[in-house]
């Protein structure tokens, strides 16, 4: 009893300290730096990474990490210069980041010499995925590049069929949604009170074809890399 005991304890800390090693920070220049890794981000001051408690790392010079929380990768060159977080390893890498977009507008002065105003809207956000194959650069994951470099396995070319037929779908339920709310108001023009239920089952319609293949095509894509960097591949 005692042996296995011993036996556990020092698996314990063989797991804990593999787990420490595979932590690490690699600077722009190619500096790499391991130990155990945390991110520190608070508001009015530059974000920075700690390694094993003493050596402080400012985020703007660092081109890669992985800590407790995750691995991530430096994206910029027309992407924004912000993090992409690794959501599937292996031969191909699946990473998501998240993109904010302004709902504002510009709107009309009405001045005899023209002009505008930007009034805001709020801001909205949403994932986008990007991927890699055997450590190369990160690509936008849509069915062109998955297609061309996910080509020499069947089954994740099925996933990958599979999901551009939702785009169809997408599409076709999109223009019905709408059709189906601009058709309800036209025959409502010369009535005094709008009955608002066609309209919105239009909207309905092209909410649910837009939105639920959406999530959808996001998991075929991850089948098809799943599969891909299956060993039995």
């Amino acid at each position: 009893m005692q042996n296995i005991t011993t036996i556990f304890i020092v698996l314990l800390f063989s797991t804990i300290s593999f787990a420490q090693n595979n932590q690490f920070v690699e600077l722009k220049d190619g500096t790499i730096i391991e130990g155990n890794v945390e991110r520190e981000e608070k508001i009015f001051q530059k974000g920075k990474l700690i390694v094993n408690d003493t050596t402080e790392i400012l985020l703007q010079n660092v081109y890669r990490f992985q800590s407790s929380d995750g691995y991530f990768i430096r994206m910029s060159q027309g992407y924004g210069d912000t993090w992409a977080e690794r959501i599937i390893e292996g031969n191909i890498d699946l990473f998501t980041r998240t993109v904010s977009y302004s709902g504002g507008t510009w709107m009309p002065t009405g001045a005899p010499g023209g002009g505008s105003f930007y009034v805001g809207g709020g801001s909205s956000s949403s994932q986008v995925e990007f991927f890699s194959k055997n450590d190369g650069p990160l690509m936008r994951a849509n069915a062109f590049n998955l297609k061309k470099h996910l080509n020499d396995n069947p089954i994740s070319m099925e996933y990958l069929e599979k999901r551009d037929g939702l785009t169809a779908v997408q599409w076709i339920g999109a223009i019905a949604g709408i059709a189906i709310a601009g058709v309800t108001l036209s025959n409502q023009a010369d009535k005094d009170e709008l009955d608002v239920t066609g309209p919105l089952v239009g909207v309905g319609v092209f909410a649910g074809s837009v939105w639920i293949p959406y999530f959808e095509k996001r998991n075929l894509v991850q089948k098809a890399i799943i599969e891909y960097n299956n060993p039995s591949f």
